[in-house]
């Protein structure tokens, strides 16, 4: 088979089709030749690591000229026709003209081996036209990872949360059910649990070495330092107690003039020493563990993901999302805020969404200390970014913060 893609600027309409339905040959057609060979570099690369190896061809034809895409295509099929070989067109993206050549030349060679194809991405469906029996309506089969959309928008995935650069997270039964008690902590008083992580990291980065799970301090000592770096040690204190009661701290002491405090593992006291890692981390469990019909809702889930634009890194210049999911070819950014947010976090995930995601993304803002913040609200109405504070239920709404584990899941699913 031989594809004819129109080339848009929105990468994931190029591709589609083509990781759907593996033909021999993809043939870009559009108005400017550089954007296309670039884009083709990476689209090789993606089909090659999945052990499709097709033939790609960039032809430059005039976007005013309607008779020369006509042309172009009528030549395309005539030659395909006499290898004995099947053209299909497809629809996704391009522009509208393109669009209307594709239909005259079809009309033109009608009795030949043609077919037209359109994806829709949002659904993960696919149609050709016309359709029969063996070609019928049929759903997507493929959807890609969140690294390989990156690469199709022309990125690259700097690095992903875990515990420790260049580690990934063990999600064992164990940390799984570490995350809920944490987030059951956390949920209780977010802006305790803030004032805690805080106190926590300084703690541990003035008391112990960098890898130790645990740190002891002279309480008066320890106190002092703290309040001098503004931070609160009366919040260490409650939130040490209660995660001592549900086991994330398995060691304890907070008498005789002496504080010392043990997490039970290094996942854990990453999770306890970045603010707002809780919510991003129940986020993430809730969105690797939903399911529709007993299979995973999302395809892939990563999150603490940090991007570089044009697919070379650059120290320092990547932005960071903190949970992104793919379901079939739509990717859905989420960032977690558990206390503070300035407006500059709605622009970054609004153009972060755009980049790698042009207009089938979904941005999604959960935050659990909105408070009376109007303008932010209003901000993220006007940039179509979903604000979640709570879940909507027959009786009322409730807070995000009150949803049990269940009602989390579900939540993430609504995201897409």
């Amino acid at each position: 088979m031989t594809l004819v893609e129109f080339f848009d600027s929105d990468s994931i309409e190029n591709v589609c089709a083509g990781l759907s339905l593996n033909p021999e040959r993809i043939i870009f057609l559009g108005y400017s030749s550089e954007p296309m060979e670039k884009a083709v570099g990476r689209y090789r690369d993606i089909f090659a690591e999945r052990k499709m190896h097709p033939e790609f061809i960039c032809r430059k034809v005039g976007r005013n000229n309607l008779n020369s895409i006509v042309s172009m295509l009528t030549g395309i099929v005539e030659k395909c026709s006499e290898e004995n070989d099947g053209c299909v067109i497809d629809l996704t993206g391009g522009e509208d003209l393109y669009l209307v050549a594709a239909g005259m030349a079809a009309e033109k060679m009608s009795g030949k081996d043609l077919r037209l194809h359109r994806c829709n991405i949002r659904t993960n469906s696919a149609a050709f036209f016309p359709r029969d029996e063996e070609h019928p309506e049929k759903t997507f089969s493929v959807g890609v990872s969140v690294s390989e959309n990156v690469k199709i928008y022309g990125g690259v995935i700097v690095s992903s949360g875990g515990p420790g650069p260049g580690e990934k997270w063990d999600m064992s039964p164990r940390f799984r059910r570490e995350i809920r008690k944490i987030w059951d902590v956390c949920r209780a008083d977010a802006g305790e649990w803030n004032a805690a992580a805080g106190f926590f990291a300084f703690a541990f980065s003035r008391f112990s070495e960098s890898d130790a799970l645990s740190f002891t301090a002279d309480r008066e000592v320890l106190a002092r330092e703290a309040s001098a770096a503004g931070l609160s040690f009366s919040s260490g204190e409650r939130i040490a107690e209660k995660l001592s009661g549900c086991g994330i701290v398995t060691g304890y002491k907070n008498a005789d003039g002496e504080f010392f405090l043990e997490f039970s593992g290094r996942q854990v006291k990453k999770v306890c020493t970045v603010s707002g890692l809780a919510l991003e981390m129940i986020i993430y469990r809730a969105a690797l563990e939903a399911e529709e019909n007993g299979k995973p809702y999302y395809d892939d889930v990563l999150n603490g993901v940090k991007l570089d634009w044009d697919g070379v890194v650059h120290d320092g210049s990547e932005n960071e999302v903190d949970v992104v999911m793919m379901r079939g070819m739509t990717p859905v950014f989420v960032s977690c805020k558990n206390g503070y947010i300035s407006s500059d976090e709605l622009y970054m995930i609004d153009s972060v969404s755009y980049k790698f995601g042009g207009k089938y993304a979904k941005k999604i803002l959960v935050a659990t200390s909105l408070s009376d913040n109007t303008m932010i609200r209003k901000r993220a109405e006007e940039m179509g970014i979903r604000l979640v504070e709570g879940a909507g239920k027959k009786n009322g709404s409730v807070d995000l913060c009150d949803l049990d584990f269940h009602g989390m899941k579900e939540l993430v699913k609504s995201f897409f």
